[in-house]
């Protein structure tokens, strides 16, 4: 998902199907497209997609504390930001909570709750406090903090910047600045050789178990540490194909997602057309097993105009598409369960048209919209319509 603008953009997806690109990692091998930038998503194709992860707090700001000093989030009385917006609360019913008791502890989320995410690579303290400033946009946040561009065996993931320090914060800082303005944080994770990388270490977590435990195992611990509500995966892979992995995929991805939910947590996996199967032929992720198996599969759909079909879900889908526009990467989502579709949008790419394109997920039955600032300006707003920026769009559609 990197896309470079700067120097590093971190997550620049171009979902150009027949592309190589990605966002949330650096520009990698395709045709002309989405230009990366420093860390950027994009990888030379024309479109990508974000990850948004889980839902909106349904009783007012989360809160840190409850038992034990487990963390609660769902500060309002009863109420509790759970996977996906429902109510389920982590630290659960009886937790006491900074603003209010406890969460209600595992209630069963409401599929159709919108949500909003925000990726931050860049600038990160600024970024964080803009982002906390406009709150009333987002649901979640997910910082570029982690990286697993190597021979992956055991333990945490290393931190993207050495140190874990982001601009005078650290992974848990965020977390608590976040969690106290009402916003969850699902920590990106850079990987595959569409990121700058390698693809051997996601090969061998889906080639041996022990290194599966091993990596699940450790980010978990790792999130409850910090306070994290879960992960987003931007595993941007070239090479690592359908026939050989692609149900070793979704078998971990499965069990991930089991294993974060004992927690109260989310599990999203960022998606460039190049390695979607219905797009690329042999790519690694089918989008008609991938739904049950994360919580948001977010489509990095970052073309640069509003086109393609941009109505309604069709009737029936072909097994192989054209993914090379906006339009077209929208249609090719209908082909998994809608409550799991993400659609990332690019500024400042998709400026012009961003009203639209919302329109456009809400006219396809998704409800979940996420955006990477693929420049140095934060959210830059040149040229959103009739004067309006990321965050009043974002809000209103929100409130829609």
């Amino acid at each position: 998902m990197l896309g470079r603008t700067v120097a590093v953009s971190l997550i620049a997806f171009s979902v150009a199907c027949s592309s190589s690109n990605s966002d949330p990692s650096p520009a990698a091998s395709g045709g002309g497209g989405a230009t990366g930038g420093v860390g950027g998503h994009a990888a030379g194709g024309s479109a990508g997609s974000g990850v948004n992860v889980g839902g909106t707090s349904s009783g007012g700001n989360q809160s840190v504390a409850g038992n034990a000093g487990s963390t609660s989030y769902g500060g309002g009385a009863g109420g509790s930001a759970g996977l996906g917006g429902g109510s389920a609360g982590l630290g659960g019913a009886g937790g006491s909570a900074q603003a209010g008791a406890g969460g209600s502890g595992g209630s069963t989320a409401n599929p159709n709750a919108k949500q909003s995410l925000i990726w931050i690579w860049l600038d990160y303290k600024n970024s964080v406090d803009k982002v906390i400033q406009n709150a009333k946009s987002f649901t979640h946040v997910s910082p570029a903090l982690y990286k697993m561009n190597y021979d992956y065996k055991s333990g945490v993931v290393q931190d993207v910047n050495d140190g874990g320090n982001y601009d005078g914060l650290t992974g848990k800082d965020m977390a608590t600045k976040l969690h106290a303005a009402g916003l969850k944080i699902v920590p990106l994770m850079y990987a595959g050789a569409g990121n700058f990388g390698t693809d051997q270490g996601i090969q061998n977590i889906l080639n041996d178990s022990g290194t599966a435990k091993n990596f699940m195992d450790a980010q978990i611990q790792e999130a409850l540490d910090k306070g994290y509500d879960g992960w987003n995966l931007d595993w941007e892979v070239q090479g690592t194909n359908y026939d050989q992995y692609g149900q070793k995929l979704i078998s971990f991805l499965t069990s991930f997602k089991a294993a974060l939910h004992a927690h109260n947590m989310e599990l999203s996996l960022d998606l460039g057309g190049w390695y979607v199967k219905q797009c690329a032929g042999n790519g690694l992720v089918d989008l008609k097993a991938i739904g049950p198996a994360v919580d948001q599969a977010i489509i990095e759909d970052y073309a640069g105009s509003f086109d393609g079909p941009t109505d309604k879900c069709p009737a029936t889908l072909p097994d192989s598409q054209d993914c090379g526009s906006f339009g077209s990467q929208l249609e090719a989502m209908c082909n998994t369960t809608n409550s799991s579709v993400m659609i990332g949008l690019i500024s400042p790419g998709s400026n012009s048209f961003a009203p639209s394109a919302l329109d456009a997920i809400s006219s396809y039955g998704f409800h979940s919209v996420a955006v990477w600032p693929d420049d140095a300006v934060f959210l830059k707003s040149d040229g959103i319509p009739n004067g309006g920026t990321w965050y009043s769009v974002l809000a209103k559609w929100l409130n829609k």
